[in-house]
């Protein structure tokens, strides 16, 4: 919290110097300490199940899975497009991103080429992925 105060306020004053509001940025003097990271902050395998059972009745239930299996970014999560899945190879395509840009939400590429890559579709995940199909259509035809 501290690293993210001072970032936001030495980018201010960087500005400010910059426009020659103020001569100097003194909030580059400031050392501060890189943060550090707890190890085993996952969850535990009891606790996947149970989120697994809540999510396998849930609308986006197969959003869940895609998380807990695969490790996908929220934004990438977000950002599949069926046009990115292949159920019959068992992989998808991580081409985009979801992010919120000047308060709408809008398809971005990834920020770096390694972000941009194909996974592998764990079988649990490939039958989350068409049980969420089957769900789609039928909803629209329900519409």
């Amino acid at each position: 919290m501290v690293q993210s105060i001072h970032a936001v306020l030495r980018n201010a004053l960087e500005c400010a110097a910059r426009e020659e509001t103020i001569p100097r940025n003194v909030a580059k003097l400031v050392k501060v300490t890189a943060p550090s990271y707890q190890i085993n902050r996952g969850l535990t395998a009891s606790q996947v199940r149970a989120v697994l059972n809540a999510a396998h009745s849930h609308r986006l239930g197969a959003l869940y899975v895609l998380a807990l299996y695969l490790g996908l970014r929220r934004g990438e999560l977000f950002g599949l497009r069926w046009q990115d899945i292949d159920l019959g190879d068992e992989r998808l395509e991580v081409s985009q991103n979801l992010q919120r840009v000047g308060g709408t939400l809008r398809p971005v590429p990834p920020k770096t080429e390694d972000s941009r890559r194909t996974v592998p579709l764990p079988a649990p995940c490939v039958k989350a992925l068409r049980a969420h199909r089957e769900n789609q259509v039928a909803e629209r035809s329900n519409a």
